[in-house]
């Protein structure tokens, strides 16, 4: 909801600096008025306004001045946080551990097991991408060797990547899963709105039954290291894939990855060259 007050009092600045710019010129004119040099010349007179009234009325007459003229007035900075570091990836036994217990659970926790671990082991998806993943997002992929799964996945409604799921177990479940349910959620819930905690819900219920608990985020970097470790992934294609913007995440995870001497660096340069020649 729009805070009125604040609105109302922005209009009226806004409203009182139109009016005196206008005496001076004879006529009401935005595009001539808030350019940022007009604006300054109104703001910063010697001993008209208040230092906290210039900085408040600066703020709005800027925010004004920048739905005609953006480079002129640049956005504020706004203050960021420390980035959060990557979570460890998970080792690869839970992973195993985690598969192989599925089979023994109830019907509907199998099943809310096997998605997660498909999605983040299989194509590296966040729990709220597989919260909002729909059967419509899954397909196949006809290559000519084979025929593989694709997953689209949405940031705010918009197809922001597509993951190829190339292991035919994996792919071949998300697939079934994906046409019993149609344009319906590919995690499976009780009733038609899907919970926040959905997620979180299936590894505490794995801890009261005596299973280990698991981290989705930490699934979903065993995969990250997994593809940063191929020779055969490029950069470009782990971020594309992945959705990162930068490879940051992967010196937090440093731990996790393989360890590359002068030698085996050189022989992957070479062949880069070869192929390339």
């Amino acid at each position: 909801m729009l805070d009125e007050v604040a609105d109302a009092k922005a209009a009226r600045v806004v409203a009182r600096y139109l009016y005196d710019e206008a005496i001076v010129f004879g006529s009401v004119d935005e595009e001539r008025a808030l350019t940022r040099p007009a604006v300054d010349k109104w703001l910063f007179r010697d001993d008209v306004f208040s230092r906290r009234s210039q900085r408040t009325y600066r703020t709005i007459l800027y925010a004004a001045g920048r739905t005609l003229y953006p480079h002129e007035f640049p956005e504020p900075h706004r203050q960021r946080g420390p980035r959060r570091k990557a979570v460890p990836a998970a080792k690869t036994s839970l992973e195993n551990e985690l598969y192989a217990i599925a089979p023994s659970l109830r019907p509907m926790l199998r099943v809310q097991l096997l998605t997660i671990l498909d999605l983040t082991t299989g194509a590296g998806l966040s729990s709220q991408e597989i919260r909002h993943l729909r059967g419509s997002d899954i397909s196949p992929l006809e290559l000519p060797e084979r025929t593989v799964v694709q997953i689209a996945v949405r940031k705010r409604g918009i197809v922001s990547r597509v993951v190829p799921v190339v292991c035919p177990v994996r792919g071949h479940r998300l697939l079934t899963r994906a046409r019993e349910v149609g344009s319906g959620f590919v995690f499976p819930i009780v009733g038609d709105s899907m919970p926040r905690n959905a997620i979180c819900h299936v590894s505490e219920e794995l801890v009261e039954q005596g299973f280990p608990a698991f981290n989705v985020a930490s699934l979903r970097n065993r995969w990250v290291v997994k593809l940063a470790s191929d020779p055969g992934v490029p950069a470009a294609m782990l971020m594309k894939m992945a959705g990162i913007a930068d490879l940051r995440v992967l010196h937090d995870l440093e731990a996790d990855l393989p360890k590359f001497s002068p030698e085996d660096e050189a022989k992957v340069l070479l062949h880069c060259e070869e192929v390339d020649g």
